[in-house]
């Protein structure tokens, strides 16, 4: 049998490996969720270049 300090190190150990588990599946969905991420990022960037476009058409048409 098992010594008491024994069976504490392996409740111990399983206990962290179970811990771990979870760290590792929540950096694969930040992974995950970072993608469209860098999408919205692009399409703010178009509307951005849009609005621009639309003031510089305003511009020219309001010089003589």
């Amino acid at each position: 049998m098992n010594t008491k300090k024994e069976k504490k190190c392996f409740i111990r150990l399983k206990i962290r490996t179970k811990n771990q588990e979870p760290r590792i599946k929540n950096q694969e969905s930040r992974t995950k969720n970072q993608e469209p991420r860098t999408k919205n990022q692009e399409s703010r960037a178009k509307i951005k270049d849009r609005r621009t476009k639309s003031e510089k058409l305003k511009t020219k048409n309001s010089e003589p």
